[in-house]
């Protein structure tokens, strides 16, 4: 009835009363094994004398007063466990656990001993407790326990209705507890030292259920109340300042109690800190693992997830266990959202107690030496609270959820939102007599639901709408009923929602002291609608399922009631005007490495970048405080981040300690309990959204990634099941959130890492029931992989094309020559049903940023081939008869008749189709830039660098450039009134430079008709690169001629004797021109000796040096260049193929796409139905074989059991090397 929990040790070899006796779960889970039979477990912790019958049947958890008194005899079940696989510990070992790139041990915290009694006068406790123990013999023999208990219970809940909380199950036998623990108390009051004891007894299931000292002074004003109720004038004033007496021991005692009991999370603390300094986070979990299913083989039918990952959620869970142990209240709420989600997973409360035997005997094998008396009672009192609340958890969403959700699915079929509405809203009325604000919040919603957020918007009504409250009422309750029951078992998903729901309900009118109303209202209205199918269980179910709602809601209305975020933003303002932004980074850094040394290691940033950043995301967070869904939004993407760093779920409580501590100290004047209230409530949301963000995205993979750990990854990647192999390699959640486990490896170099991942991906496994390749998922999930590995890591995108094809293992039988080779290139080739702008597609990111091997890949070769058959040649070739015949008409109008107005008509239709030219190409141009088809150019202002990219091939450049001066030609005609008038027949005017320009220019863009051939396309790059090369040379040719000519020219002028070839600079160059190419040389006759001199040198440099330099590196570049020339010329093919595709309709471009039929699945072999997504072709056998990536058949096939939920056999530990 106290509910201490202390047993009695039971027999069998020194063992312990267990928790949980593993003959009665074995029983429970149906073992075969179970019976009057002792059963032992080689190698578990039973053997050697703590034997199956050994164990109690009590249900309580043992809190031990020695360690071999804890749970089960640790020190006989020793020696013989010591090779066990479960507990393979090896005492002393001093492993560093850098699970999560950690660089130093943990902080190592102060133990906390146990407390003693309070100090009492005696002689006063000598003169009260007779007194007390007098009044108390008369009530007891007044009333009956139960009754007392109703009239506490009825005076409780009407004179102190804040303590309605600290009693979860409202029932007789919990009134008839109260009164026999009062009981208890009074017939030690005699006695402080057993009073205390009794008290701190109690204190484990106090402090789980979030009761405080401050608590005692309502609940001793309910006694009273009861007192005088009951002894009427016996309750005398000497009773009653006996009683007050007695009373303030009980307070005092229980503050110690819970300060002593909140003290042991410090050794909790120390403890577990020294166990993951010893061992990783895996290892915990492995021994946390194996030692749970030797002792109930029967529990792995609840776990379908792979060991690794169980294994790290173990130590996850103890861990967030231990953060929270001195912050009850989120211990507490913690405990219960991991007591929901156990309940989908089809755990028991019977199953939960095992744990804590498996608990202990982990942390006494690791500890070794360092295990002590207090460490066991310290583990034991924080697993019994543990214990208590999940098991309570665990039952009440078992129960009373399948009962609430069973009464609201009844509900939904027999009435409607609008009709649920009415019916509430009418209560509402009743309640109020008239009206409330929670019947205000109701027209609010008519009239505001179009300002309801994003996520939660719904379209049947606006703001402008004619909706009454009622119907807006029930709409809201009948969406929030829905989300409640649907995600009851997914709590991190339901807080989250209702948070965002809170503050917009607190928007709409709504106020905490409403939401009891609502609710009952809410309950009654379901009630009604279920008629007499409903009952009390159902009733009190739904009493249930609200008050889980409110604990969110009550929260957030709360924040908004007392202003608490106007609260923030004020302090934040005084912080700023008191110390720099970067001093509160500075000063929360230097607190954290006080507080958790090991968590600096995180940050590898310099302090200063640090400390800024810290700030600047302060004030970002602080200014989404009002707006829920936006600051959830913001913080998961930060989350992503710290999960790269190594951050863990139990590492939020200490940032949050210490933020709080150092914003106390820089304020001291300003801070004050609503302060400390307000940031707590801040931080309490914060840290809980990335908690349960950093709990959802921890994973072996994770964990091998931020190690940079490629045996991890493959250990990891190995132990999924193969129908979620890819997901986890692609997927990362984060409660609303994602990532991507392979864009992650990606960004931060790991290319060995991504390239086994890619590997994988695109392996083809088969067992006997289906083929396996995760193309499809990789493309589904990241569609834009193609541009991220060009950009991020071109050097994998070999392996990505390698992975698009699959080669027969022996040639065909009918052809000779011939192999099968499947193209899975669906999405090489780009569906225009999601890719609307040909420019966006995979091939012109290929373009665009690609290196121009890629091209030379047999995947790209066939995208290409079979677009440019397709459309591309033809559209090429009509474009390029189309520029001939410009070319033609130009030639015949302005260069064969220039001087002849006959040919004036000519001239006029050149000039008209070059201006319909003209305008299609800028047409062009405007819809690539409006449509965001532009690639930026650095160095270059924002307008001016954004080029769309059909400009960026220098062949539309010059012809477009062409089409505008024929047009400016056309529009000078020289003819007038009939006859040819020139300006002056002896001069040269601007229109015949602008036709020159045109005519080479016009010729010039002919030789795009090369691309017709691969290898003169690749002989025009090679002139090209080869131009290049010498342009560099003639520039410093250039600046030797202008040095030489200049200094020439100072020396010549000089002279009398010149005979004028260096007059001036000009006339200089052009005489050194001559040399240089041996066209002539100057009269050196009478030459200073200094130009004979400079002549020589130039001579030597430029002829002898820079041109035989010239010829070599020219030399050099075609040997570099011919290795180059097919890629360069089938990337201008793709270019060119791309353009015309752009010119497309976007109806051809899907008919086209449709015509390939890349949806039906294609043959391995004959017979041998594969995937889809490709494409078949019969290719020369020579050709395939001889190209280093031929790799037949290989697909991995495995005989066996065929099972998605089952990991590929471990033969496949070993599939990155051997691809």
């Amino acid at each position: 009835s106290s509910g201490s929990g202390k047993l009695k040790s039971g027999g069998g070899g020194g063992g312990a009363a267990s928790s949980c006796p593993f003959s009665a779960l074995v029983s429970a889970m149906g073992d075969p094994v179970a019976g009057d039979a002792p059963h032992k477990q080689a190698g578990s912790f039973f053997e050697g004398g703590a034997s199956v019958e050994s164990l109690s049947k009590e249900t309580k958890p043992k809190v031990a007063g020695s360690v071999a008194g804890t749970f089960i005899s640790y020190s006989d079940a020793r020696s013989s466990s010591q090779g066990s696989s479960a507990t393979g510990m090896t005492r002393g070992t001093k492993k560093s656990n850098t699970s999560s790139g950690r660089g130093g041990g943990r902080a190592a915290r102060k133990r906390a001993t146990r407390c003693k009694a309070p100090p009492v006068d005696m002689a006063l406790l000598a003169k009260y407790a007779p007194v007390v123990k007098a009044a108390w013999a008369k009530v007891v023999r007044a009333y009956s326990w139960d009754q007392l208990g109703d009239m506490l219970y009825k005076t409780l809940f009407e004179e102190a209705e804040e303590l309605r909380g600290m009693f979860f199950n409202l029932t007789q036998a919990q009134s008839i507890r109260l009164v026999d623990m009062l009981s208890t108390l009074v017939d030690f009051a005699h006695s402080p030292e057993k009073m205390h004891e009794k008290m701190e007894s109690m204190s484990p299931m106090h402090y789980s259920r979030g009761v405080k000292s401050d608590h005692m002074k309502p609940l001793f004003n309910v006694v009273v109340i009861m007192l005088k109720e009951v002894l009427k004038h016996d309750f005398t004033p000497a009773a009653a300042e006996a009683f007050t007496f007695w009373w303030d021991y009980l307070t005092r005692s229980m503050q110690a109690g819970l300060e002593s009991f909140g003290g042991q999370s410090s050794l909790v603390q120390e403890s577990w800190d020294t166990v993951l300094n010893k061992f990783t986070d895996l290892e915990v979990g492995v021994f946390l693992y194996d030692t749970l299913f030797e002792l109930a083989p029967n529990l792995k039918t609840l776990f379908k997830r792979p060991k690794d990952v169980i294994a790290l959620k173990f130590t996850e869970m103890i861990s967030m266990l231990v953060s929270f142990s001195s912050d009850k209240d989120r211990m507490r709420t913690m405990i219960t959202w991991l007591g929901f989600r156990h309940v989908r997973y089809g755990v028991r409360p019977h199953h939960i107690p095992i744990m804590g035997q498996v608990l202990i005997a982990v942390l006494e094998r690791a500890l070794a030496g360092e295990w002590s008396e207090a460490t066991a009672n310290a583990w034991g009192e924080l697993w019994q609270t543990t214990c208590d609340m999940l098991r309570r958890a665990i039952d009440d969403g078992e129960q009373k959820g399948a009962a609430a959700t069973e009464a609201w699915n009844e509900c939904k079929k027999r009435t409607t939102p609008a009709g649920l509405g009415g019916m509430i809203y009418a209560k509402l009325l009743k309640y109020s007599q008239g009206g409330t604000s929670a019947t205000d919040f109701a027209e609010h919603l008519s009239i505001h639901r179009g300002d309801h957020p994003e996520e939660y918007a719904n379209k049947r009504y606006d703001k402008d709408s004619d909706v009454s409250g009622s119907e807006a009422l029930g709409l809201e309750t009948w969406e929030l009923m829905s989300m409640l029951v649907e995600k009851l078992y997914d709590p991190d998903d339901q807080i989250e929602v209702l948070t965002v729901r809170g503050a917009h309900f607190y928007e709409m009118g709504l106020r905490q002291s409403d939401l009891v109303l609502l609710g009952q209202a809410i309950g009654e209205s379901v009630q009604d609608v279920l008629g007499s199918s409903g009952t009390a269980k159902s009733l009190e179910a739904l009493r249930w399922l609200w008050g889980v709602a409110c604990i969110t809601l009550n929260k957030t209305v709360d924040a908004f009631e007392h202003k608490f975020y106007e609260t923030i933003q004020e302090d934040w303002d005084a912080v700023k005007k008191t110390v720099e932004i970067r001093a509160v980074g500075e000063n929360f850094y230097s607190d954290l490495g006080e507080a958790a040394p090991d968590l600096i290691f995180l940050f590898a940033r310099p302090k200063n970048i640090q400390s800024n950043l810290f700030a600047v995301h302060m004030e970002h967070l602080i200014s989404l405080a009002r707006q829920p869904a936006l600051l959830f939004k913001d913080i998961k993407a930060m989350t992503l981040r710290h999960i790269k760093y190594g951050a863990k779920a139990e590492d939020v409580n200490v940032f949050s300690n210490c933020f709080i501590e150092c914003l106390q100290r820089m304020l001291p004047e300003r801070w004050s309990d609503k302060s400390k209230e307000a940031w707590g409530a801040l931080w309490d949301m914060m840290c809980t959204c990335m908690a349960r963000c950093l709990r959802a995205g921890s994973s072996p993979i994770t964990l091998a990634l931020v190690q940079g750990d490629l045996d991890a990854l493959r250990r990891a990647v190995a132990s999924v099941p193969r129908g979620k192999r890819e997901e986890c390699l692609l997927k990362l959640e984060l409660n609303g959130g994602e990532g991507s486990p392979l864009y992650w490896a990606i960004q931060d170099g790991h290319v060995e890492l991504a390239r086994f991942m890619l590997h994988d991906l695109l392996a083809i496994r088969a067992d006997r029931d289906q083929y396996y390749y995760g193309l499809d998922e990789l493309m589904r999930v990241h569609p834009d992989i193609v541009t991220v590995l060009c950009k991020k890591a071109p050097a994998l995108l070999e392996d990505f094309f390698n992975g698009l094809l699959w080669t027969s293992k022996s040639a065909s039988t009918t052809e000779e020559g011939i192999i099968r080779v499947n193209y899975y290139i669906r999405d090489l080739y780009g569906n225009p049903k999601f890719i609307k702008q040909a420019w966006d597609g995979p091939l012109a990111v290929l373009c665009l940023h690609g290196p121009l091997s890629s091209f030379l890949h047999p995947a790209v070769k066939k995208v290409l081939q079979i677009k440019w058959k397709a459309f591309g040649w033809a559209m090429f070739i009509l474009t390029e008869c189309w520029y001939m015949f410009l070319l033609l008409l130009f030639m015949i109008g302005f260069i064969a008749f220039r001087g002849s107005c006959d040919a004036k008509p000519v001239r006029a239709v050149s000039g008209a189709f070059s201006g319909l030219t003209l305008l299609f190409q800028l047409s062009v141009v405007y819809r690539q830039f409006r449509a965001g088809q532009v690639q930026e150019q650095r160095g270059m202002p924002r307008v001016m660098g954004r080029i769309p990219h059909w400009l960026r091939n220098p062949w539309n450049a010059n012809r477009m450039f062409s089409m505008l001066l024929i047009v400016i030609a056309a529009i000078s005609e020289p003819c007038r009134a009939g006859s040819y008038q020139a300006d002056d027949p002896n001069t040269v005017d601007g229109i015949d430079v602008i036709l020159a320009i045109v005519g080479v220019m016009l010729w010039l863009g002919m030789l795009e008709v090369l691309t017709l051939s691969t290898r003169l396309s690749a002989f025009s790059y090679s002139i090209g690169v080869l131009a290049s090369d010498m342009a560099r040379n003639f520039v410093v040719i250039g600046v030797l001629l202008l040095g030489f000519s200049s200094s020439m020219v100072v020396v010549e002028r000089a002279s009398t004797t010149s005979d004028g070839s260096f007059d001036d600079v000009g006339l200089g160059v052009l005489n050194l021109i001559q040399i240089l190419i041996n066209m002539g040389s100057p009269s050196l006759e009478g030459a200073e000796v200094f130009t004979v001199v400079g002549l020589v040198v130039f001579t030597c440099l430029a002829n002898v040096g820079m041109l035989n330099i010239l010829i070599a590196q020219l030399s050099l570049s075609f040997d570099t260049i011919s290795r180059d020339t097919r890629a360069f010329a089938l990337a201008h093919r793709a270019q060119v193929c791309v353009e015309m595709e752009d010119l497309l309709p976007l109806r051809r471009r899907q008919r086209l796409y449709a015509s390939m039929a890349f949806d039906a699945p294609i043959e391995f072999d004959r017979g041998d139905v594969g995937v889809a997504g490709g494409l078949e072709a019969m290719e020369s056998v020579w050709s395939v074989r001889a190209d280093p990536r031929f790799v037949p058949d290989r697909i991995r096939r495995y005989p066996g059991e065929a099972d998605k939920n089952s990991p590929w056999p471990e033969e496949d530990f070993e599939c990155y090397d051997a691809a």
